[in-house]
This record gives C-alpha cells, structure tokens and sequence, in this order.
C-alpha cells in the first residue's frame, strides 16, 4: 500500500511538470507582437496541439501554424504563392523569429491575440513554392504599390541616407520614378526625411517568366529597359535590406497621374 501511494504521489507529480510545461509554451507564445522596427505583427493562439495565427505586414495579412518542441516553434506562413517555413524561440515578453533567413524581434503588446472568433484551418493550403509561381498574382501584389528605398551614407548608420527613389507602380501598368537626395532619415528604418527633388523617369511595368523564376520587367519611355527578378518573400513582407540600402513596398501608397 505505502508503495502504491508512492507511485500515485509520483505519477501526479510527473502530469503536473506536464501540464506546466504545455500552459508555459501557451503563455510564452499567445498573444500579439510587434516586430522591433518593422511593421509586421504577429499573432498566436494556442489550439489543442499546435498554435494558430496571423502574420500582419504592409502588404497583408497571411495565416501561419506551428508547433512547439523543446521550447522552440517551427511553422508554416501560407501565402497565395508558396508556403514558407519559419522558427521561434521565446524570451522574456518577445519572441526570436527566424524567417527567410532574416531574424526579427518581435515584443509582446498583448496576451490578447483577437483571434477567438476566427477559425484560420480553411487556409492552411499545401501550396508548393515554386519559383515561377503565378505571375498575376504577383501582378497583382504590385499594382498599386509604392516601393521606396535609400541608400544610407554607412552600412552601421541606420540615421543617415545619402539618397531617396520613389517607384510608383499604377495598376494600369504604368510606372514612374522620382529620386531625391541629401536626407536626413529619422530611426532604424526610415521615418521623416528631408531633401530636394532632382529627377525623374517614367514608363511601363509587367511581371514576366525570368531565367530563374518571375521577374518585373520596367521599359523606361527614354527606350531602357531593366528586368529585375523577384523575391516572393520580400514581396509578401514589403520589407528588407540589402547591405546598406533599406527598401519598403507600400500597398495602396502609389501617387499615379
């Protein structure tokens, strides 16, 4: 009998560590964070045995899904295109989160993630990411949008750009350019900036089949022509940084004549 009521003891021990480690995981990952300087926002709840949730950017809103393990998520963002893969360590109030091979951390706002009203499965599609893709649907992601980007005087200044260009892409194909210069640019990633307009170019836009996947062919009305292939999850995020120039695509931000 004092056996048993050893085992017992022991048994109810072992379910109770279980059951702090799972309501930990849900604490740890449930709820709404912000991405420290981008404008993303994540959003978990915890399901019976994975979470749920949505990754908000500026140019969508896209569900996502995983599990834990020994303190660590791995998951899947659903897009239109191709699913991608992502990872995620918890710490105190944030998040770690490995995506595309680019980290972001991303600080808790809430324990609330506004998602108790919303069954996300219907979008959990096994879409292949190919590297073609459909090309209206990025057609599509473009039309519309602004894409902005500058270069800064120093790969380790994040507060000064030593130039300014403005994409417009009109949904009826059409494009335009300007460049501005000298600006001063407030934050990590861009903010107010200040500077004097000294050109412009314009001209005609499409998505086309590239050698290695889609690309975005602009023809300038001055006969140039550039073909620029495309990032499925740069498109998707509408933010990323190469060496020391930042770009942001903005959806709904274009200024067409």
């Amino acid at each position: 009998m004092e056996n048993y009521r050893h085992l017992q003891i022991l048994v109810l021990a072992i379910i109770t560590l279980l059951l702090s480690a799972v309501y930990g995981q849900e604490t740890e990952f449930t709820g709404t964070f912000k991405a420290h300087n981008a404008a993303f926002t994540l959003r978990f709840k915890p399901m019976t045995d994975s979470f749920h949730g949505t990754l908000q950017t500026s140019n969508g809103v896209f569900p996502l899904k995983g599990e834990v393990h020994q303190q660590e998520m791995k998951g899947i963002v659903y897009t239109e295109i191709g699913n991608y893969d992502f990872s995620a360590t918890s710490g105190k109030n944030k998040l770690i989160v490995l995506f595309q091979g680019v980290t972001y951390q991303y600080l808790r706002l809430s324990q609330d993630h506004e998602l108790d009203n919303v069954d996300l499965t219907p979008y959990f599609k096994d879409t292949p990411n190919n590297k073609m893709g459909n090309l209206e649907l990025y057609a599509q992601q473009i039309a519309g949008s602004q894409l902005v980007y500058y270069q800064r005087t120093s790969l380790f200044n994040d507060s000064m750009a030593s130039s300014m260009t403005y994409v417009n892409f009109c949904k009826d194909g059409r494009f335009g350019v300007n460049y501005e210069g000298s600006f001063s640019v407030e934050g990590d990633y861009g903010g107010n900036a200040h500077g004097a307009n000294y050109g412009s170019n314009f001209g005609t836009w499409k998505v086309i089949p590239g050698q290695n996947g889609p690309a975005l062919q602009l023809n300038f009305a001055n006969g140039g022509e550039g073909i620029y292939p495309i990032n499925p999850q740069q498109l998707y995020t509408g933010r990323w940084r190469i060496g020391n120039t930042q770009y942001a695509l903005q959806k709904g931000k274009v200024i067409c004549r």
